[in-house]
């Protein structure tokens, strides 16, 4: 399985491993990467959710194959 993290934040990208892991996915491939969300540096409320979509949006056009597209916002 391959999964596109929205971020080049080593703790974002193991966070993800681990919680693939636990879910039973330890065959996963994770791969972090520079996503633009076009909302601020800390996004509040609604942008929050307007800033993931944006990373997954532009992750689906940067990448050719993927299984899943993830963004956090922590």
């Amino acid at each position: 399985m391959k999964v596109y993290v929205g971020s080049k934040n080593p703790s974002k990208i193991e966070a993800v491993k681990v919680a693939l892991k636990t879910l039973g996915y330890s065959n996963a491939d994770v791969y972090g990467m520079e996503a633009d969300s076009k909302v601020g540096s800390k996004p509040v409320d609604d942008d929050i959710v307007k800033g993931a979509r944006n990373r997954n949006e532009d992750m689906h056009f940067k990448c050719e194959k993927w299984d899943y597209l993830i963004s956090l916002f922590l």
